[in-house]
C-alpha cells in the first residue's frame, strides 16, 4: 500500500510539472504575444510595430499598427522599399494589410534616423 501511494504521488507531480510546463509554453502562442506600440509583439490578424522592433503576425493577411517616431509634421513610410503612405509623426499608423507572400516586412521612415521594423507572417492560424 505504502509503495502505490508513493508511486501515485510521483505520477502527479510528473502531471502536475508537465501541464505546467504547457502552459507556460503554450499559452503565449494562444494569446499571439500581443503587444503595444513601441514594443515588439504579436497577434492573430494585427501587429504593434514600432521603428526598431521585431514582430511575428500569425495571419495571412495581417494589419500593421505602426508607432510613427517623434517629430513635427508627418513623414513617408515605405514597405519592402514601397511607398506606403505619409503619417503624422508621433501617431499610431493604420499602414494596411500584409501578405505572407511579401514576408519579411520591413518597414522604414524616410527623413529619420530611425531603426526598420520587421514583420514576419507565417500564416499559421
Amino acid at each position: 500500500m505504502m509503495k502505490s501511494n508513493v508511486l501515485r504521488g510521483r505520477v502527479l507531480s510528473t502531471v502536475r510539472l508537465g501541464l505546467l510546463a504547457g502552459l507556460v509554453l503554450g499559452l503565449p502562442s494562444l494569446t499571439g504575444c500581443a503587444g503595444q506600440p513601441g514594443t515588439s509583439g504579436s497577434d492573430f490578424g494585427q501587429v504593434n510595430l514600432a521603428p526598431g522592433k521585431t514582430a511575428a503576425c500569425y495571419t495571412d493577411p495581417c494589419t500593421i499598427l505602426f508607432a510613427m517616431p517623434p517629430g513635427k509634421g508627418s513623414y513617408v513610410v515605405r514597405a519592402n522599399n514601397q511607398l506606403v503612405g505619409t503619417y503624422p509623426a508621433g501617431q499610431v499608423a493604420n499602414l494596411g494589410d500584409f501578405f505572407k507572400m511579401d514576408s519579411p516586412i520591413t518597414v522604414t521612415v524616410d527623413g529619420t534616423d530611425a531603426k526598420p521594423a520587421i514583420l514576419y507572417i507565417t500564416g499559421n492560424m
